[in-house]
């Protein structure tokens, strides 16, 4: 039982009481005069006098279960003064069935302040996020009562590291994951991450930079990447594809690959070795290559030239007729045609045209030495002055020298048009092109004839003078080769007329020229003072070189050059 004394609770056992009541006497009624020292729970003694009046009796126990003792009538008196009745489960007040007020926990009975929360000891208290009674730091609750969280600097449930900072890039990301290619970020040893599979850009899915021979073709960069050093299959080394003209020999597909365009070394086009026919003359090997291996047709089965002619008369109606042996450098006289001529002479690469002054065409077989009557003229305008004649793949041309009409023989008729100035008796057909060249009567310019149309496609201004004893007109390789009287050989581009000295001088005047579209030289036979020189002018370096005195013509040379047969 439970007494306050002041403001200090007395706890009251039976045996205190007991002895209290021994101390009044027997008796006990009446008053009782007594001084009493007593000391509370927390250790504090009080000391003081009491006056006891009236009759105090002993009460039962209490339903609540606390002991209590009734008093009638007490009074108290002394140091100490009177205070509350200490209420059930109020602080340091019993416990009110087992339960106290507020956050007030019972302890022995009575209720006390809590004690400060203890991390560790299994129980979740105060501010604690959790409390697994253990130190281990790799579960979910570290040994702080924290829940485990990445970034704490612990490897937890699910985490692949926690290396404690925010730095995504130092080998543990920002989400506790290992590092690993793939993920978007540049680590450790790895060149590059772009976060894909895709093997056909900059990075591959190994996080290595792409690089030519890692077998992955990079799109826009490389063309081909077989992962080797190999030159002779069809990837290079620098994983760009094979092709003629890398300077590697593709095993299999390609004969040779020198690296270049040339086709007069020993590999030509479509990287194939050289060889006797294909069309490109080896230099230093082959004089001549006319794409096959045939005989008899101006260029030998072993690429060599055959014997080619070049045939020499007077064009102002004398007689006399010759011919010239390219490959021996020999003049040889041949049967005087049935008629002189005063024009051009001609050939289509098997036969020899002359167009008599007496207005008929005729052909001379090299093969058996005999002329033959071809056909008649363009009417009885074949005599004198001289004038210009030229086969083609049609028929035959013919003009008036110093007339601006055009006659030509296509379909076994003739019939005419007008050309743009008058024309002379020099020029050439230029059967690649199927254009007719024609140099201007008096003038070094000329003009250029579609065969296919007979229409007039340009016309090149030179006013130089080129007297008309001069039969110098030639077109060969895109250019048109004549000269004054006296002068050097001219080059005039055959488009647009520009002109070059070449500095190459015949030796004779009133010179007459023929082109060799085997070698691409220009012929050039003399007459007057220096009528036996014979020359050949190459227009790959402009030299110019004499040959074997020709047969001396009374006046106005005329020569043609065997073509190529068609």
């Amino acid at each position: 039982m439970k007494i306050r004394i002041g403001s200090t609770p007395i706890l009251v056992t039976p045996l205190l009481l007991t002895l209290a009541l021994a101390g009044c006497g027997d008796d006990a009624t009446g008053s009782t005069s007594d001084t009493e020292t007593s000391t509370s729970e927390d250790g504090t003694t009080t000391t003081g006098s009491m006056t006891t009046t009236g009759s105090m009796t002993t009460a039962g126990p209490d339903p609540s279960g606390t002991e209590t003792m009734g008093m009638t009538g007490a009074t108290t008196s002394g140091s100490t003064s009177t205070g509350p009745i200490c209420e059930p489960g109020m602080a340091n007040c019993v416990c009110d069935g087992g339960t106290c007020d507020g956050d007030l926990v019972c302890e022995n009975d009575v209720c006390v302040d809590p004690p400060d929360p203890e991390c560790g000891n299994g129980v979740v208290e105060g501010d604690e996020e959790c409390d697994d009674g253990n130190a281990e730091n790799t579960d979910d609750c570290l040994d702080t009562c924290v829940n485990a969280s990445c970034g704490d600097g612990y490897v937890g449930p699910g985490e692949a590291c926690d290396d404690g900072n925010d730095i995504d890039d130092d080998g543990c990301t920002n989400a506790c994951a290992a590092i690993t290619c793939g993920d978007g970020e540049v680590q450790d040893d790895e060149q590059c991450d772009d976060g894909n599979d895709d093997n056909t850009d900059d990075c591959l899915d190994t996080c290595m930079a792409a690089s030519c021979g890692d077998t992955y073709v990079q799109a826009g960069i490389e063309e081909c990447d077989d992962g080797n050093a190999e030159n002779t299959d069809d990837c290079l080394d620098t994983c760009v594809a094979a092709s003629c003209g890398d300077a590697f020999v593709q095993e299999g597909v390609e004969e040779c690959d020198d690296g270049n365009d040339l086709d007069t070394d020993d590999c030509v086009a479509g990287c194939v070795a050289a060889t006797c026919g294909d069309g490109f003359v080896q230099e230093g090997v082959e004089q001549c290559d006319d794409n096959n291996q045939m005989a008899d047709d101006g260029c030998s089965d072993s690429c060599q030239y055959e014997e080619r002619q070049i045939y020499l008369t007077s064009s102002n109606g004398t007689e006399g007729f010759y011919e010239y042996d390219i490959t021996s450098d020999t003049w040889a006289t041949m049967p005087n045609p049935p008629q002189t001529t005063r024009t051009q002479i001609t050939n289509d690469g098997a036969l020899v045209y002359l167009m008599g002054s007496n207005n008929t065409i005729y052909s001379f077989d090299p093969e058996t030495d005999q002329w033959a009557n071809v056909m008649a003229g363009p009417g009885n305008m074949t005599s004198s002055p001289i004038g210009f004649f030229q086969w083609f793949s049609d028929g035959f041309y013919y003009l008036k020298d110093g007339q601006s009409t055009m006659w030509v023989y296509r379909d076994g008729a003739w019939s005419s048009f007008p050309v743009d100035v008058a024309g002379s008796s020099a020029g050439t057909w230029d059967m690649e092109n199927n254009e007719l060249y024609i140099r201007t009567w008096f003038e070094m310019g000329f003009q250029v004839i579609d065969t296919n149309t007979d229409t007039i496609v340009r016309t090149i201004t030179d006013a130089t003078n080129v007297g008309e004893n001069s039969r110098t007109g030639s077109y060969y390789g895109g250019n048109f080769y004549a000269r004054t009287f006296t002068g050097p050989m001219q080059r005039l581009d055959a488009q647009d007329g520009s002109k070059t000295d070449t500095g190459a001088q015949p030796i004779s005047g009133h010179t007459g020229t023929d082109t060799d579209f085997t070698t691409g030289k220009i012929y050039i036979s003399g007459y007057s003072g220096d009528g036996t020189v014979f020359q050949v002018y190459d227009p790959s370096d402009d030299s110019i070189t004499s040959l074997a005195d020709s047969a001396n013509v009374s006046n106005h040379s005329s020569i043609t050059v065997l073509r190529p047969p068609m």
